[in-house]
């Protein structure tokens, strides 16, 4: 995978986009997603030197937040999901609770809507204030300056005779004792050279899971007012008549009026964004006859070169979320893996993404230690 990338700079949360000589330190981490995020967080607590390499512009991978509040990548969290509840409380972020008062519908399959009693689409869930996003720009801006190089996408590892690690990304190598790889398995076997390869089960099994959310557009349509509850609707919805499939309220913290829709991917394979925002707001009129919204913001999950492989694997592959084989160390402990779809539980999930950045930066910890003693 390639990216462009600046010359100097920081974004506006720290952030290096500097080019220069070559880096060393303790971990490399591929990523700064959620995951990646928390597995550098942890590591420089525990005292390591780190480098956060991110392919994209921005942080928080699948974590993409607009208009202040609006999140077209992941959404909520449940109860019982408590790494995202403690961090919340240590960053000092609010959350509220995801609206669903009142009636759902369906779509029928000849596209009329059909009013249920209650909702059963909506189990009780949270969003969070400012946007998911909000928590890996917070993550990030909590790292020393510089941690992160935004726009350097990684190319190559070489696993070195001297027990090292050399990560050649934008032009740049970065030597250190270990790497960890907070991007989907699929894409890590498909956009990285290794030297030498990885293991083959290893590369099956990382080859076939599919990316959470990669195969998915997000539409957002914001209104004026919530004019479904002023029907005693919940704003929750199934469609039987498509493109999109799944229908939630979206409302802001203050209570902005907003619509989401969850689609395949594959039903808008050569629409452009203009026709995909169109079918959308055809859709919601079909189920709940209101007024076109005053904006609307579209996300195909697909298109996203950082997120969703070329070739994606089958969703058959979902059984391979949280195998022992992505959780496991490779190359004398210098490799991990750490992804949402790596995670033991809640994989998928915001909590399976933190989850796995702790559990990444435990082991990695772990190595070094081993490391030193055997000095």
């Amino acid at each position: 995978m390639t990216s462009a990338r600046s010359d100097t700079g920081t974004d506006a949360h720290g952030a290096s986009t500097r080019a220069g000589d070559d880096a060393n330190v303790d971990v490399i981490v591929v990523g700064a997603g959620l995951s990646g995020l928390t597995a550098a967080t942890e590591l420089i607590r525990d005292g390591r030197t780190v480098r956060c390499l991110e392919a994209r512009s921005r942080v928080g991978g699948r974590a993409l937040s607009v208009h202040g509040w609006v999140d077209l990548g992941a959404t909520w969290f449940w109860n019982g999901e408590p790494a995202v509840d403690a961090l919340l409380r240590d960053l000092g972020i609010a959350r509220y609770d995801q609206p669903s008062a009142g009636d759902a519908v369906v779509q029928q399959a000849d596209g009329s809507p059909m009013r249920v009693h209650g909702n059963p689409l909506d189990p009780p869930a949270y969003r969070i204030a400012g946007g998911v996003q909000r928590l890996a720009r917070t993550l990030a801006d909590r790292l020393p300056p510089g941690t992160v190089e935004l726009a350097t996408a990684v190319e190559a590892v070489q696993f070195t005779p001297d027990g090292a690690v050399t990560v050649h990304a934008g032009g740049r190598r970065y030597r250190a004792q270990a790497v960890v790889l907070a991007i989907p398995p699929a894409l890590v076997v498909e956009s990285i050279t290794f030297t030498p390869a990885l293991p083959p089960a290893l590369s099956r099994i990382a080859a076939s899971v599919p990316t959470w959310m990669g195969d998915t557009v997000k539409a957002v349509a914001r209104f004026d007012t919530a004019f479904w509850r002023e029907h005693g609707l919940a704003g929750s919805a199934i469609s039987y008549a498509g493109p999109f499939g799944e229908f939630h309220d979206h409302a802001g913290p203050e209570g902005q009026p907003a619509l989401f829709g969850f689609g395949p991917a594959a039903a808008f394979a050569t629409a452009s964004q203009h026709e995909v925002a169109a079918a959308f707001a055809a859709q919601l009129r079909s189920i709940w006859s209101g007024p076109p919204p005053i904006g609307l913001d579209v996300m195909d999950w697909r298109r996203e070169a950082f997120t969703s492989p070329e070739r994606p694997p089958p969703r058959s592959g979902l059984a391979y979320y949280g195998h022992p084989s992505l959780r496991a160390s490779y190359a004398d402990g210098r490799l991990l893996l750490c992804s949402t779809e790596t995670a033991e539980a809640h994989a998928g999930h915001l909590e399976g993404a933190l989850v796995a950045g702790r559990q990444a930066a435990r082991a990695v910890g772990q190595r070094l230690d081993v490391a030193v003693r055997s000095s």
